[in-house]
């Protein structure tokens, strides 16, 4: 299947994603001025898929509930929903990829570092 259609795919299987990394690519999105899929990816950016999802933190989730589904479709629930930003990005919120290719910044916040305190 094309890479652009994953979100629609996802839905279909009644999937999402959650962690997606933060540097890389949404599927839809491109680097040069043409879509080449997900092929556009550099090799950096399929490196980072790999290891989230080897590591666990990047997951395909079943949404077996219909009322779930239903959100998906109408794009009031993400079909991807991106890992949290560094404490030191740019940006307030993760990445959100919704079934009508919109994307947002309102998803999980900032990953603060944890500072232990000495005893």
């Amino acid at each position: 299947f094309p890479w652009k259609t994953l979100p629609a795919e996802l839905i279909c299987l009644g999937m999402i994603i959650r962690g997606y990394p933060e540097d890389v690519l949404l599927p839809g999105d491109f680097h040069t001025t043409s879509n080449k899929g997900i092929t556009n990816l550099t090799l950096k950016e399929t490196g980072i898929l790999i290891a989230a999802l080897k590591a666990g933190s990047m997951q395909v989730k079943r949404f077996p509930r219909l009322r779930k589904v239903s959100l998906l479709l109408t794009s009031e629930m993400p079909v991807l929903e991106g890992a949290p930003p560094a404490e030191d990005s740019a940006h307030r919120g993760a990445r959100c990829l919704f079934a009508n290719g919109q994307s947002d910044r309102l998803g999980l916040p900032v990953q603060s570092q944890v500072r232990l305190l000495p005893e």
